[in-house]
């Protein structure tokens, strides 16, 4: 995940909804090879770069020589190439420093090439799916569209290919053990998976798309580097919501991206808006500006999310009770709530959906699931440098 570069100067790395970064360089593919060549004749065309577009390694080393006002244009370029040519990859293939990744990080990965002095602590929230919410109605109203959630998952761009792609032959299948294992969720109350309502499809699918685009490959992740030695912890996030910052519009859980309102203090933050003052709290989540109050067990949540980042912090690893995680414990904690208070139960093994998904369809040499890469533009996964 890190290089040696800098690993010496990192002590912890967090993740959140969001994994390590595999397969990001686009010279894997004659569809990448194509990009960066459209990518280099727009330079040329819109900027007057008067670069060379013959071979891939050769733009590549010429992007590597840009100046730093030249990688801002390469960027522009990039957004247009991404607007104009279909399924063009939806990532900048510089990173933000300028320089291409030198280094096949899988490769590194797989031989065991891991920075083991460097914590790993990777979590995801409950309810992730809340980022195709919104595009669910009229997408997936009837059991005749159950699977369409699937097709979410195909293309070339950076955010599809780091999600789990699931060939037809077994769509199927993966439905109905997820109807089957959430059939005792409150939400769904059908009995008979032909007949539920359009909002038990809606969830079902939403739940299937957070678990593979977020919940499964960061379970996954974590399991591979503790595999290798590295200290491992996990977190779910899992507090009752009303409304989610994306969409203003009820979720089950924590949606994707909640995670920031416990992290930066949120509730604790007030702006003046018309000569009042509210909290920030209130402004992401409200809806038409109507009351949100933050309630008691979120502030609480809000003081246990701090704490435990402080420690990570200090000490470079989670707090004790949290417990390192790993193939023969799998414990994690949950950041969760009853009707009053914010709590931690921890958990032993994964979860029901996750532990069907890797069990089920992992790769049969190590009873692992295979190795996701993350989007650089979808996720908000950070990686914090604690020196």
């Amino acid at each position: 995940m890190l290089s040696p570069k800098t690993t010496s100067m990192i002590r912890t790395a967090i993740s959140q909804s969001g994994m390590a970064t595999f397969n990001m360089s686009v010279q894997d593919s004659e569809h990448g090879n194509v990009a960066i060549e459209r990518l280099c004749k727009k330079m040329n065309d819109n900027f007057g770069a008067s670069l060379k577009c013959a071979e891939t390694e050769n733009i590549i080393n010429q992007f590597r020589d840009l100046t730093t006002e030249q990688i801002l244009q390469l960027q522009t370029a990039d957004q247009e190439c991404n607007s104009q040519f279909e399924n063009y990859p939806a990532w900048s293939p510089v990173s933000h420093d300028g320089v291409f990744f030198e280094e096949n990080a899988e490769k590194r990965f797989e031989n065991g090439d891991v920075a083991s002095n460097v914590g790993y602590i990777i979590g995801t929230n409950s309810f992730e799916g809340s980022l195709i919410w919104p595009f669910l109605p009229g997408v997936i109203e009837s059991y005749n569209d159950r699977l369409t959630v699937f097709s979410f998952m195909e293309g070339h761009s950076t955010n599809n290919i780091r999600q789990k792609f699931v060939p037809e032959d077994q769509q199927e299948e993966i439905f109905e053990n997820y109807f089957r294992i959430l059939s005792s969720e409150d939400w769904l109350s059908c009995t008979n998976i032909t007949n539920c309502t359009s909002y038990e499809y809606k969830l079902l699918a939403a739940m299937i798309y957070g678990d593979l685009a977020f919940v499964l490959p960061a379970f996954e992740q974590a399991l591979l580097y503790s595999d290798k030695g590295a200290y491992t912890a996990v977190y779910y996030l899992n507090i009752d919501m009303l409304y989610d910052p994306f969409m203003y519009d009820e979720v089950f859980g924590t949606g994707h991206a909640e995670d920031l309102m416990f992290l930066m203090d949120v509730p604790s933050m007030e702006i003046e808006q018309n000569g009042e003052n509210k909290t920030l709290w209130e402004l992401f989540h409200s809806p038409a500006n109507s009351p949100y109050p933050p309630t008691e067990f979120m502030y609480q949540m809000n003081e246990i999310f701090l704490d435990h980042w402080a420690t990570i912090i200090k000490n470079g690893k989670a707090a004790s009770h949290w417990n390192q995680f790993d193939r023969e414990n799998m414990k994690y904690v949950e950041w969760s709530n009853n009707d009053t208070h914010a709590i931690e139960p921890i958990h032993s093994g994964l979860p029901k959906t996750v532990k069907y998904m890797i069990e089920t369809f992992g790769k049969p040499e190590n009873s692992s699931a295979t190795i996701f890469g993350s989007s650089i533009v979808s996720v908000f996964g950070l990686i914090f440098l604690f020196i």
